[in-house]
């Protein structure tokens, strides 16, 4: 097999890499104008955005404003409502009459109780929490040097 080289001359090549040059400057100059499109649309786009702001914040303030005073006229509507009501008109007229509701006994006991259950449990915690901040341990009681908590007889839990 012979292997011939089939140069070209200096001519050719130059032919050739101008071709090759053109054909790239031309796909360069399409991406640049394609860019330089959008940059314009998204220009015209804030520029647009821009003007339509004042309308827009105007829009969503006139509808809070609207909304605010439809609550308040229906609230008024059903207070007025209410008010016309022979039942409440006839309760707020004997409601000076009537005598104060006292509890039970046995209901204050209880309640009273029931807070000092709660009060000494509260207190009992936070001394025992405490102690055991100022001893340098955790809640359990545990000393958090140890690797792993220990129960009441110091096998491992």
């Amino acid at each position: 097999m012979s292997t011939e080289k089939h140069e070209l001359s200096l001519e050719e090549r130059r032919a050739r890499l101008e071709r090759r040059a053109e054909v790239i400057r031309s796909r360069l100059f399409r991406h640049v104008d394609a860019l330089d499109a959008r940059r314009h649309q998204v220009t015209e786009v804030g520029r647009r955005a821009k003007a339509l702001a004042p309308t827009a914040v105007g829009v969503v303030l006139a509808s809070g404003a609207l909304v605010g005073v439809g609550i308040g006229l229906i609230g008024w509507a059903l207070r007025a409502k209410k008010k016309r009501l022979l039942s409440y008109r006839i309760a707020k007229a004997i409601e000076p009459f009537r005598a104060e509701r006292r509890g039970s006994v046995m209901g204050e006991v209880g309640r009273k109780l029931l807070v000092s259950f709660v009060t000494v449990f509260a207190t009992q915690l936070a001394r025992a929490a405490a102690k055991n901040a100022v001893d340098g341990r955790l809640l359990g009681g545990a000393h958090p040097s140890l690797g792993e908590a220990r129960g009441a007889h110091g096998r491992t839990v």
